[in-house]
């Protein structure tokens, strides 16, 4: 008799065990957290999807730049400076892409690099200056102490895209300028505001794109 108790006894052990591990269990898978969603895809407008095609740069690119500093005709001296692209203001003639002039933070400033429509591959090496213009972008324009002649003018939508873009409304003017010794202007007048930068155009080449810096 003893044994048959005792196992007895063993199974009703091991039966009282299954069940607080399961109900252990149970309470542990009630407590748990359901599992999410992945969050979804950020959504690219038509806008965007054509500037994609059209230009040769985007938001979240790294480009670098020599830039000549100081020194003489037989000792030139450059830096090497990274941009990385940030947001931006796309141009646009109707649905056609035309340019986008991106911002790159730089310390409390916005330095801009702006790229084209293909077939065009350069670039310009930018940074915001003041600018006053009317109603119409004149056919030459002073810049920092710099005279520039237009090069072409075609009324636009502007789309902002990224982050960190101005509000300049939109649609306006985009106005575009050189001068000698590689120097150039883009001015944007929108509906809700101006903004204006001058510096440099970089043949392709002459400027690195170096991936991604996986900007949000």
């Amino acid at each position: 008799m003893s044994f048959i108790l005792l196992a007895l006894a063993a199974s009703a052990l091991a039966a009282s065990a299954g069940f607080v591990a399961a109900r252990r269990a149970n309470k542990r898978d009630e407590a748990a957290p359901p599992e999410l969603p992945p969050p979804p895809e950020p959504e690219i407008s038509a806008d965007e999807r054509a500037l994609a095609r059209a230009v040769p740069l985007a938001i979240g690119d790294v480009v670098s730049v020599e830039e000549d500093v100081t020194g003489t005709i037989a000792a030139v001296k450059t830096t090497h400076n990274d941009r990385w692209l940030e947001g931006g203001v796309g141009v646009f003639d109707g649905s056609e892409p035309i340019a986008v002039v991106y911002l790159a933070p730089e310390g409390d400033r916005q330095e801009a690099v702006a790229a084209f429509a293909l077939p065009r591959r350069e670039i310009g090496w930018l940074s915001p200056t003041p600018a006053e213009i009317g109603r119409e972008a004149p056919t030459s324009i002073e810049l920092a102490g710099v005279v520039l002649t237009r090069k072409r003018r075609l009324a636009v939508r502007l789309v902002r895209i990224g982050r960190a873009a101005p509000h300049l409304g939109e649609s306006g003017t985009f106005a575009e300028y050189e001068a000698s010794g590689d120097l150039m202007a883009i001015v944007l007048r929108g509906s809700e505001g101006t903004a204006a930068w001058l510096g440099k155009h970089y043949a392709e080449g002459r400027y690195d794109r170096m991936g991604s810096g996986n900007a949000p």
